[in-house]
């Protein structure tokens, strides 16, 4: 047997036992279409869509010229799918993130544990649940769509991929739900925080959409590629193209790609948060989160849409603040989830080879952390840096050299937050207060300079104070290397602004060295965190 062959026939059982026989996904579709409530929402979803294609169709008959008209076709789908888009944004939390609670709720979640069922079974199957009966009002909906087919000016293409797009979006929900559902115990909880979560998201992106579609002429033409994120103004876009690194694609491959990515890394992390079932996927949520994060870098810094040349003259360095911030803050976030937790090593090794063990980098365990939060920042950077070498007009000589800097000055900020976040995990025993602990210190540091130099008056306060000097910890002082604007009618340092990396990095590089040295210091002495949870 080939290897081909081999590869393709595990494929397919894993398949067959993780959807086609699945018994979570049997058992849930017949008990939700045993009775009347699954046909009855059917009915009333199309009964609704119907209504609301009859007063579009009204609304649009009774202000244009006439009922032969291009624009007629099109305008009926496009209120189709904004329709579809509230009303499956209402309906899919409700079906998935009570999937997980509901088990622990009615005392049947140890039944299934005495299954031959794995978690990730078990998570798949709640998730497919609420996705395929998504599905079914979809595809019971289709009709509807072919009808606004019949008055022209729509194609069937153009049918099929917004149908994608809504299709991937409710992945995404339903993933999400399912992960709520596996972090907290009540369904009520769950329920609030998918919604609490899921609507603020849809209205963002609806109003980054809408910016997006009212601010070009033409659809025709390259559009940014987040307008394609929320499934009610694909329609608008039929003729959109994305305009990524020299790249041109239908945009509705972006959010079809992001979507089913980041619903299967909220299926990872939900497997690991099944009681009775707790794996290890670090490695897939680890992989999977960095390609995710690498993919939005690729997009964001090369859409062609929202950023133009660098070779702009003097002010082209300034685009380098754009992936430091964002880097920065996002690892400054992520230090909660892999820099702290419990530490699992004998108290008599060494604390600081632990905290860079490079065996660990993609384990659940707080000795990676640090090394995993310095890799993911420099897979990000790199990216980047591949990136804008696609920019039209060539990249000024002194970019790479001031690129290089803020790299230094990036990876140094965050081994000193990743270090404190590490302190906080060995002075704890319980992981929520270590994490407490260190958002107060992050906080500080990220805030606690921008307030003083507010109040910064020219002409009033005193420039040469030594206290500005603060401005080291903080860690954007670093751009002030390539945006030396910043420094003009501002208080006086003991460093010049191209030597303001070098600054941030010596005060990060001295966290680290002190918060790494006490906690080797207090390694014997303090138990740390103790309680049985993921570091990821």
């Amino acid at each position: 047997m080939s290897v081909a062959s081999s590869i393709r026939g595990k494929f397919s059982r894993t398949l067959t036992e993780s959807i086609l026989d699945n018994p979570v996904v049997v058992r849930d579709l017949r008990t939700r279409m045993r009775g009347m409530k699954g046909f009855i929402t059917i009915g009333a979803y199309i009964l609704l869509l119907g209504v609301v294609e009859v007063i579009a169709l009204h609304s649009t008959v009774t202000t244009g010229p006439s009922m032969v008209n291009q624009r007629v076709g099109m305008s009926l789908f496009e209120t189709l799918m904004w329709t579809q888009t509230i009303l499956l944004g209402l309906i899919v939390p409700a079906l998935t993130s009570g999937s997980i609670t509901s088990e622990l709720e009615g005392k049947t979640i140890e039944m299934i544990a005495l299954t031959r069922l794995t978690s990730g079974r078990i998570v798949l199957g709640k998730a497919l649940t609420g996705f395929l009966y998504s599905v079914v009002l979809l595809l019971s909906s289709v009709p509807v769509a072919a009808l606004c087919l019949m008055f022209g000016g729509l194609s069937p293409a153009e049918i099929a991929a917004s149908y994608c797009v809504l299709l991937a979006w409710v992945f995404f929900a339903s993933c999400g739900g399912v992960f709520w559902s596996s972090l907290v115990k009540r369904t009520a909880t769950a329920t609030l925080i998918a919604y609490g979560i899921e609507v603020p998201y849809l209205l963002f992106i609806s109003g980054l959409g809408a910016n997006a579609v009212y601010g070009v002429a033409s659809s025709a033409v390259d559009v940014p590629w987040y307008s394609s994120l929320c499934p009610g103004w694909i329609p608008f876009m039929a003729a959109a193209r994305a305009h990524i690194c020299s790249l041109r694609f239908p945009i509705e491959l972006i959010p079809i790609y992001l979507y089913i990515l980041s619903g299967i890394l909220l299926l990872f992390v939900a497997v690991t948060h099944v009681k009775h079932f707790r794996v290890d996927r670090s490695l897939q949520i680890r992989s999977l989160f960095t390609l995710l994060c690498a993919s939005l870098m690729w997009l964001v810094t090369g859409d062609y849409g929202s950023v133009h040349s660098i070779a702009s003259g003097s002010g082209g360095l300034e685009i380098i603040g754009f992936p430091f911030a964002a880097i920065l803050v996002v690892a400054a976030i992520m230090v909660t989830v892999f820099a702290t937790g419990p530490i699992r090593t004998a108290r008599d090794s060494s604390a600081i080879i632990y905290a860079f063990s490079l065996k660990k980098i993609f384990r659940a365990d707080l000795g990676g952390g640090i090394s995993f939060l310095l890799l993911w920042s420099a897979v990000m950077y790199g990216v980047f840096a591949l990136t804008i070498r696609t920019y039209p007009g060539g990249i000024p000589r002194t970019f790479w050299m001031a690129y290089l800097h803020m790299g230094i000055a990036l990876l140094s900020c965050v081994l000193g937050l990743a270090s404190i976040g590490f302190l906080m995990s060995a002075w704890n025993r319980l992981r929520r207060n270590a994490i407490l602990l260190y958002v107060v210190i992050g906080l500080v540091i990220f805030i606690f300079y921008p307030c003083m130099r507010v109040n910064f008056a020219p002409g009033m306060s005193n420039p040469h104070n030594g206290v500005w000097n603060i401005a080291a910890f903080w860690p954007l002082t670093a751009l002030d290397a390539v945006a030396p604007g910043n420094m003009v009618d501002g208080p006086s340092y003991r460093w010049t602004p191209d030597d303001a990396w070098k600054a941030v990095s010596f005060c990060y590089l001295l966290i680290a060295t002190m918060a790494l040295l006490a906690a080797s210091d207090s390694w014997r002495k303090r138990p740390g965190v103790q309680e049985n949870a993921d570091a990821s």
